[in-house]
């Protein structure tokens, strides 16, 4: 256990000034740099992702694996022949494809969050868009 039971009335008791979940993942993503001055400055979305986004994830979860499983598909084509492979697949007849992972991670997610967000038709003009 990283702390002991008698601390967590003090956590809990703490004031926010002091204990600050916004304030500590504005220090660690580096909000500034990642999001704009504005973000980290005005901390609303914090309060959108706890209080809407969050309580209806359940709700969401069909919309988020259809895009998830449309943003895969797109992501990951074998380049010799444009079809759709499957996620983790290794075809030793063909040479290994390059993926930068962290700008299709990117891509992907905001696909997801685009979804969410504006639905359906507009989220598919963007992604055609973007692409």
């Amino acid at each position: 256990m990283l702390v002991d039971k008698s601390h967590f009335k003090e956590l809990f008791d703490a004031p926010e000034d002091q204990i600050s979940f916004v304030k500590s993942s504005s220090r660690n993503l580096q909000m500034r740099y990642t999001f704009g001055k504005d973000a980290a400055a005005n901390h609303y979305h914090a309060t959108v992702v706890k209080m809407q986004l969050s309580r209806h994830i359940p709700e969401l979860m069909p919309v988020i694996v259809d895009e998830l499983q449309a943003a895969c598909a797109d992501s990951f084509k074998d380049v010799g022949t444009g079809t759709n492979l499957p996620l983790f697949c290794f075809d030793r007849r063909t040479d290994w494809t390059p993926l930068v992972a962290y700008k299709t991670h990117a891509k992907i997610i905001a696909r997801i969050s685009n979804r969410i967000f504006i639905g359906l038709p507009l989220c598919t003009e963007i992604a055609l868009l973007l692409s």
